[in-house]
């Protein structure tokens, strides 16, 4: 029997796939072929949404969180509000003035009143002195003399002049408790600052600003 060439057909049809097999390129480095496909590496993202990238080494890592958000400037008022003991001297601190104008309105009175009452007594006890001075002047018959104008017109010098002293007194008396009440609430805004002040600073020692 005559064998045709490339005749697979025949009893040589196995042996010549084989070389045939054996003749194919086995690849180059570099080469896809006579290689078995590869298939690339996707990366992967994590679970939490953030992308997993590769490290110089070729492993993958999960990315680190972002930065914490820097706090906010601090409100102080809403702060000061809210604080206990902040709020508890500046009613301290109410009530201290509440009390202090009370005991000064009280004084005033009663230095009103005094003056009230010494003016009234030396008022009164101008008329008397008046009335004696006329029946010693009459009873002597100087009603109508220089001198029993003299007398008249001393005493009621001296009286103006007493008059004025009790004036003086109250007003200065009066000036003094202004002054008083004055410098005690220049003294309470110095406190209620410094209270203010330790309680922000507290709020910040809190915060560990």
């Amino acid at each position: 029997m005559v064998n045709y060439a490339g005749d697979y057909g025949g009893s040589n049809a196995q042996a010549n796939r084989q070389a045939a097999l054996q003749r194919r390129p086995t690849g180059a480095i570099g080469s896809s072929i006579g290689l078995s496909p590869t298939r690339a590496v996707v990366p992967r993202r994590s679970s939490g949404g953030g992308r997993i990238t590769a490290s110089p080494s070729g492993r993958y890592s999960r990315p680190a969180p972002p930065p914490a958000a820097a706090p906010g400037p601090i409100d102080p008022n809403a702060f000061l509000g809210a604080d206990v003991g902040y709020q508890d001297q500046l009613r301290q601190f109410a009530k201290a003035l509440t009390d202090f104008q009370s005991d000064v309105t009280r004084r005033q009175g009663n230095i009103n009143t005094d003056f009230g009452t010494s003016s009234k007594a030396l008022g009164d006890q101008r008329g008397l002195d008046l009335k004696n001075i006329e029946t010693d002047f009459g009873s002597r018959g100087l009603l109508r003399s220089g001198l029993y104008g003299t007398a008249v017109g001393d005493y009621e010098k001296e009286y103006g002049q007493r008059l004025s002293e009790l004036t003086t007194n109250k007003n200065q008396t009066l000036a003094q408790l202004l002054q008083e009440g004055n410098q005690f609430k220049t003294q309470q805004e110095l406190q209620k600052q410094a209270a203010r002040e330790a309680a922000l600073r507290r709020r910040a020692e809190g915060m560990g600003i």
